[in-house]
């Protein structure tokens, strides 16, 4: 829209700021020639805009990556500092388990056990009130540390919160896909997974409130999410469609019924679409993109749900305190790590490695012998010593892109004044054409009207009646002069009698 704007104002200047003073002075009809050298020039000026314009909006989007890019590194830091916490405890675990290993375990006395969904949670007290509660759905003391989220217990439902959960703008760029947010779940990708894979039902949906912004364009989409594993998925509604589509097609109730998408109608007054996910494989929702929202009135604001997940896994009931790996797998843990199993009438920490049981006769528990215990203790501290390097690297690079950014804030800034005033000045100097144009417009009218008037023939007096002028040439109605007897009188003339 601002390129076609430009290229109007140009093509005013040229034709009638350029050629039409031309034609004042010196009396000569503009002719094709000159015609075709201002539309060259115009359209060499149009190209230069529209690189200054594409290369500001790859400025800006090389912008918010960045900031996504900072928010990635803040949460693997963040991550990479539970990590080596973890592994501090487990290493204090099999320490305590070398030194003394003829006496009983530490973990034989009774620790609180936290629910490892908010089903399991209603069911343990039905007095329960819906609201914030903790839970660790990988698996009580081992995995990841415990989640607080939102429990229903009216259903039973446990909802993973987020930060794109309010409407928010996704303000105007030209590309598919220039806008890109990332989302950052309050709970790790290892947790999430785990309470999916023990419910029976989960879901989240994406709404987007579009007016003049397509979802998708000639064929091509211009909006898409991206699923757990990395994949960009056009189907808003958790479908293999390649196309863009959305709720309205499965209901039939698009504006278009020929269309996929309520935002494709390019509807002037602002519409929604929406897209329901309920496919566990690609759940949760980890980025979403729109693109093509042009200049005013185009806009788009998006909201994501939280991801809500309720009913049980079926699975098989093991006695209460589990006696193995293959026990601990019945109950829904599919998580390799470390376990509290009853051995011998004593609580032991055991490894078990869930990849190695594809099946129930296949499944055997791997536990942690003391030969094993020394192997176990290296591992963890070169671990732990490549954690802190890779943690060190990932603070440097963060330094690094601050400091880019920063530059990359000031480019910005200069940019957006230039185009400011670049606006400022065509809104002016468009305004003062089209006053000079119907300026104009009404001079070449006159000269037309002159040039096409016939001849009138000469005279040796001056006329002395309406005659004698429209013998000369005059044919417009008016008051003129004409000579009396012996004086100048003034008299209107009707020329179209």
């Amino acid at each position: 829209m601002a390129i076609r704007f430009f290229s109007l104002f140009l093509l005013y200047r040229a034709v009638f700021a350029e050629l039409l003073p031309v034609s004042e002075s010196d009396g000569r009809v503009p002719t094709t020639d000159d015609v075709h050298v201002q539309l060259q020039k115009l359209r060499d000026d149009v190209k230069i805009l529209k690189e200054t314009y594409q290369q500001v909006v790859v400025d800006v989007t090389a912008h918010t990556q960045h900031k996504d890019e900072i928010g990635k590194h803040e949460m693997e830091i963040q991550a990479l500092k539970q990590i080596v916490a973890r592994l501090e405890e487990r290493l204090e675990v099999l320490q305590e388990e070398r030194r003394g290993p003829d006496k009983p375990s530490t973990l034989t006395s009774p620790t609180p056990v936290i629910a490892s969904s908010c089903e399991e949670l209603r069911h343990s007290d039905e007095a329960l009130k819906s609201g914030m509660y903790w839970i660790d759905p990988d698996g009580h003391g081992t995995g990841d540390t415990p989640v607080y989220v939102w429990c229903n217990m009216t259903t039973g439902s446990t909802s993973i919160l987020h930060d794109s959960e309010s409407s928010t703008d996704v303000g105007q760029c030209w590309d598919a896909g220039c806008y890109s947010r990332f989302i950052n779940y309050n709970a790790s990708m290892r947790q999430i997974i785990a309470l999916i894979e023990l419910s029976s039902v989960c879901r989240q949906s994406i709404q987007y409130d579009c007016k003049m912004a397509p979802m998708e364009f000639n064929g091509e989409p211009q909006s898409w999410w991206t699923d757990r594993n990395g994949v960009r998925r056009n189907d808003f509604t958790g479908g293999n469609s390649v196309q863009s589509k959305c709720q309205c097609a499965l209901e039939n109730s698009c504006l278009d019924r020929k269309l996929q998408c309520n935002c494709n109608a390019l509807s002037p007054i602002e519409t929604f679409d929406k897209g329901i996910i309920t496919d566990k494989s690609s759940l949760p929702v980890t980025r979403l993109n729109f693109g093509r929202i042009l200049t005013q009135p185009s806009s788009g604001r998006h909201s994501l749900s939280r991801l809500e997940c309720y009913g049980r896994q079926p699975v098989q009931s093991p006695k209460p305190l589990p006696k193995s790996c293959q026990d601990l797998r019945r109950t829904g843990h599919t998580i390799s790590g470390f376990y509290s199993v009853l051995r011998s009438g004593v609580i032991e920490t055991v490894f078990c490695d869930m990849t190695q049981m594809s099946g129930e006769e296949k499944a055997i528990s791997s536990f942690v012998s003391p030969e094993q215990l020394d192997s176990l203790i290296q591992r963890l501290d070169k671990a732990d010593e490549r954690i802190q390097r890779q943690a060190l690297r990932i603070r440097n690079s963060v330094g690094r892109l601050n400091v880019f950014l920063v530059r990359q804030n000031r480019t910005n800034n200069s940019q957006m004044r230039k185009l400011e005033s670049i606006d400022e000045k065509l809104a002016s100097d468009l305004k003062e054409l089209f006053n000079s144009q119907q300026r104009q417009n009404y001079e070449i009218a006159e000269l037309r009207r002159r040039w096409d008037r016939p001849q009138g023939k000469s005279l040796t007096r001056m006329p002395a009646n309406c005659h004698d002028l429209k013998a000369v040439g005059h044919g417009l109605s008016g008051i003129y002069p004409v000579k009396a007897d012996d004086h100048i009188e003034m008299v209107y003339c009707n020329m179209t009698l």
